[in-house]
């Protein structure tokens, strides 16, 4: 059974391989791209958002000695101990501040950058499918081209005609079946000659 529906689905094994071969190496050639700008850029995501993770808890220890610093000065009331841990918190704080402002801005970068990444995908797959439709739309004049030709000869023949055959360009498909058609064009020629010779 899988046979006969093999047999029935490839009929030109050259002609309907190369073309989906064709189009499936384009399609994996643009799907690599995508997967690889993709994948770099989460890549650096990643090791930014890393980074302002890093961030984040080196920001939970200044805040748990800013912590420690203010039960200091709620125990000791002196002001020497006050002074100390009041310029404690102060510098605590200012680092604090400092690398909250650099965890946003890398925070920042990286939404920003997958907002990019977002516009590259959706442009990206755009150009996909006009490359696709563009490669598929060539392929399939290859054969639409011969197909035109053998149907007007055709018809030429059906109204009595002599079709004045020319031949197909270079990289047109189905050159095997168009040979096959001139042969047998040629040869009605010769039967018609040979009658008409008869009658005389």
């Amino acid at each position: 059974m899988d046979g006969k529906v093999k047999r029935s689905i490839i009929i030109n094994r050259y002609y309907q391989l190369k073309t989906a071969f064709g189009v499936a190496g384009l399609l994996a050639l643009c799907i690599s791209i995508l997967f690889i700008i993709t994948g770099s850029v989460l890549v650096w995501n990643n090791h930014s958002l890393a980074r302002a993770m890093a961030r984040q808890i080196d920001l939970q220890k200044v805040q748990d000695d800013i912590l420690k610093s203010i039960e200091m000065l709620s125990k000791y009331g002196n002001r020497k101990h006050l002074i100390f841990e009041a310029y404690k918190a102060i510098g605590d704080l200012q680092k604090n501040s400092e690398a909250l402002k650099e965890s946003n801005e890398l925070l920042k970068r990286s939404i920003a950058i997958n907002k990019y990444l977002l516009w590259i995908n959706g442009l990206l797959g755009i150009a996909l499918v006009v490359a696709v439709f563009i490669v598929v739309v060539r392929r399939t004049h290859r054969v639409a081209g011969p197909m035109f030709l053998l149907k007007r000869y055709m018809n030429e023949i059906i109204e009595g005609k002599v079709p004045k055959i020319r031949p197909l360009r270079k990289g047109d498909e189905f050159k095997d079946v168009f040979d096959t058609f001139v042969t047998m064009v040629e040869s009605l020629h010769l039967k018609r000659r040979k009658h008409f010779k008869q009658k005389k």
